[in-house]
């Protein structure tokens, strides 16, 4: 019997607030936009929604945005799927879960790209995607979905690949976030 308030801003951002009695404060703000978008008639690299969603992860100073969850005594964290990207913050401290929901949007409602961190994070992500390739799970649930859909999106990897990865510059990263991370493609679910 649990209930849910649903808010929907004029800005067409929508909040959903599900009042619990539970010891740890959740709140997720999901993005439409994942792996299997791009912009019409670009030619989007693949692995772009994935490579935002690291970005945002990076301060506007070049520091990473998680030590100010963890002041707070705060949990941080983030994916990325075919249609969708979501970041996530959970807190103990009511006082604190406050602030740290304030983090988490202002996180995900700024973005710093430069050329430099594109490059730094392209290193991340290529290591990530090795990763993934050694892993036996990773590589047999890859390898069934390309045996099910023979011509569908989702037969690509959500991080992309190498060679995708060298395509995506500050500038597709900037692109994509203005016509991605606008209020009317957003839901804040607390």
């Amino acid at each position: 019997e649990e209930q849910y308030h649903e808010i929907r801003h004029p800005s067409g951002h929508t909040v959903l607030v599900c009042p619990k009695a539970l010891s740890t404060y959740y709140a997720t703000l999901g993005v439409r936009f994942g792996a299997l978008d791009g912009l019409q008639g670009d030619k989007t690299p693949r692995g772009v929604a994935h490579f935002l969603e690291h970005k945002m992860f990076e301060g506007a100073d070049g520091t990473e945005v998680d030590r100010v969850f963890s002041a707070l005594g705060a949990e941080v964290n983030a994916f990325t799927s075919y249609e969708r990207t979501a970041y996530q913050c959970s807190c103990t401290d009511g006082e604190n879960f406050s602030a740290a929901l304030e983090a988490l949007l202002q996180m995900v409602l700024s973005l710093t790209v430069t050329e430099a961190s594109v490059k730094r994070e392209r290193r991340i992500i290529a290591e990530e995607i090795r990763m993934n390739g050694d892993s036996p799970y990773e590589r047999c649930y890859a390898e069934l979905i390309r045996a099910l859909y023979v011509t569908h999106g989702v037969r690509e990897e959500i991080c992309g690949t190498r060679a995708s990865i060298n395509r995506i510059t500050a500038g597709v990263v900037s692109d994509h976030y203005q016509a991605y991370y606008r209020p009317d493609r957003m839901m804040l679910a607390v």
